[in-house]
């Protein structure tokens, strides 16, 4: 009798301690839901739309422009510097590709507007393949100057180491028009995004 009498007790502690074990387990799956819990999807993709534009001043048909000089208290960088604040917007910004008429009529526009007198661009010169730009867009269209610091049409390679694509403005009585210059030179620079449509901070 006595036997069977510490039988139940075990029996009862052993029911016990499971039932504590599997209290403590539906503890903690439930906090583990809550914790992996998927985020609405509306606040992820708003969170995720707001960084893509955070930094875009123009959006113009397929491409995202940014304007270095409303963001970066007027810096004014030299070719590679120029190119190191673009990319460090983001994936996919570069200095600006101008790879049809309406996109450099548009880029005109911006420095006419904001009364800048110069900015750079993505171009660049490979002695072995003429001018490119730094996001491989095609280099399809030009909008050189007729004239520049020795009166020659552009490119002229007047310094000997013009070797980047700059926009001056109507700096040689030519009208908003391209440039080739030193890459050490410093100017504020546009950047571009390609893969977006037609938005603008002035209207």
């Amino acid at each position: 009798m006595e036997e069977v009498k510490v039988m139940v007790v075990v029996v009862m502690i052993i029911l016990v301690v499971l039932f504590l074990v599997l209290l403590v387990l539906v503890v903690v799956v439930a906090q583990e839901g809550q914790l992996w819990q998927p985020e609405d999807t509306h606040s992820v993709n708003t969170r995720y739309m707001d960084r893509m534009t955070a930094h875009v001043d123009l959006r113009h048909h397929n491409s995202d422009y940014h304007y270095s000089w409303l963001h970066d208290g007027g810096t004014k960088y030299d070719w590679v510097g120029a190119r190191h604040y673009c990319k460090g917007l983001g994936q996919g910004w570069y200095p600006v590709g101008i790879s049809t008429y309406q996109e450099n009529q548009a880029i005109k526009q911006i420095i006419q507007y904001t009364k800048l007198k110069n900015i750079w661009t993505g171009g660049y010169k490979k002695s072995y393949n003429g001018w490119m730009w730094s996001n491989r867009e095609p280099f399809h269209i030009t909008d050189w100057s007729r004239t520049g610091h020795s009166g020659r049409p552009q490119p002229d390679n007047d310094e000997d180491d013009e070797n980047c694509l700059a926009i001056l403005n109507n700096y040689y009585q030519d009208g908003v028009s391209w440039h080739d210059v030193g890459c050490g030179h410093r100017k504020p620079v546009i950047c571009e995004r390609s893969g977006h449509h037609s938005t603008s901070r002035y209207g």
